[in-house]
């Protein structure tokens, strides 16, 4: 949709959210609908003000459904309490699985995978020390595995590259300092 909508306006969003929520009903098994479902929600796009405690049971649906970027959006949310509380044992360890699940699949060439946004989350999790001990050496060893992977990664043009690759610099240089 982000390729075909260019200025979308809070009924365009309210329709997909409609269409998703029926496509979920009739599909339960396939995890794109409640991981998209999950992003409208934790963006606000479907009514307009953010609803972390709906975008959360739909991440925590597409995890269950073996969806990567359902289970670490799931992962940042436990992390922060975003939705419901915070589960640091449980962000740490979803955010473990996804990181090796994806360095697994970048390592045996797929290099459009979501290995650059796992090995980020890795980093900052070390870098800011929330629900592990701080360690800024070991975060700057995630994050130049991320930008390894975003150089490989922008060859695809994926949607949120250049962010994906501004926040691996921005976090590789607080390490640094």
């Amino acid at each position: 949709p982000y390729d075909f909508i260019r200025n979308p306006t809070q009924e365009d969003w309210k329709k997909s959210y409609d269409a998703l929520r029926q496509l979920e009903k009739e599909n339960p098994k396939d995890g794109r609908y409640p991981n998209t479902l999950g992003y409208l929600c934790y963006y606000g796009r479907h009514t307009g003000p953010r609803d972390y405690g709906e975008a959360r049971m739909w991440f925590e649906k597409g995890n269950e459904l073996h969806v990567i970027e359902s289970a670490y959006k799931l992962s940042d949310m436990l992390a922060e309490g975003m939705g419901g509380p915070v589960d640091g044992d449980r962000a740490m360890k979803l955010r473990i699985l996804v990181y090796l699940f994806c360095r697994d699949e970048f390592e045996g060439g797929m290099q459009d995978s979501k290995f650059a946004d796992t090995a980020l989350r890795m980093g900052r999790m070390l870098h800011e020390g929330k629900i592990c001990p701080r360690n800024d050496l070991e975060a700057l060893g995630y994050l130049l595995e991320a930008k390894y992977a975003i150089e490989c990664r922008k060859q695809y043009h994926e949607y949120g590259d250049e962010t994906v690759e501004q926040n691996i610099l921005r976090l590789i240089d607080e390490c640094e300092k």
